[in-house]
């Protein structure tokens, strides 16, 4: 390639010597002069959106991968939606578990839509949900439920967000249960056959 493109590698090793200045370089030990601004990688241009569940609390049965947290505990109320890169940061990533959790709004609201977003990129072994459930409550202690189904697992080499929207007609709650089944384990049809699953959700919405 050097041969071929002597210009170009000489631009990209330039364009690496300013970087390796900026922010240091491990391999070679360089200290860089510049500080990075705390904060997720690669989320500048996600699209943002504004729910009731913005900013509220959510408690999780199971916890997420730290290699994939999306920002956090509370991530999937962030109003950040996840890109078609399961690595942008945005995502929060279950391997084996599923997610289930309770998200509190604080007070009682008149609920419209609930819907999450749900990341299938089968060549990363990230899965669809195999079900997906919303309840809801007042008090937090007595759930009644408004939403369930089932998902066939297809074969698909294509890169798809999932949304499960549900609407509702006069409901009230405080409280909203969510419950996404992980697969658990890689189809016999998969190249990973009985590795464990992924499950990547983005953001819970609450209309």
């Amino acid at each position: 390639v050097s041969r071929e493109y002597p210009d170009k590698v000489k631009e990209l090793e330039e364009l690496g010597e300013i970087a390796r200045k900026k922010y240091g370089d491990q391999i070679t030990g360089a200290i860089g002069n510049v500080i990075r601004e705390p904060g997720r990688i690669g989320i500048e241009n996600n699209e943002r959106v504004n729910h009731l569940g913005k900013g509220k609390e959510i408690k999780i049965q199971y916890r997420f991968h730290p290699k994939y947290s999306g920002g956090g505990a509370n991530a999937l109320l962030d109003g950040i939606r996840g890109s078609q890169n399961y690595n942008d940061g945005a995502w929060q990533g279950f391997e084996f578990h599923s997610l289930e959790g309770v998200v509190d709004l604080g007070e009682i609201h008149e609920l419209n839509i609930i819907k999450t977003g749900f990341l299938e990129e089968q060549g990363n072994w990230i899965f669809r949900p195999a079900s997906v459930e919303y309840q809801i409550s007042e008090n937090g202690k007595d759930f009644h439920s408004v939403f369930k189904k089932k998902i066939k697992l297809e074969q698909s080499s294509a890169m798809k967000i999932w949304e499960l929207p549900v609407k509702l007609k006069q409901e009230k709650a405080r409280y909203i249960k969510i419950q996404a089944e992980n697969i658990q384990y890689c189809p016999d049809w998969h190249a990973g056959k009985g590795g464990r699953a992924w499950l990547f959700s983005d953001e819970i919405i609450i209309q």
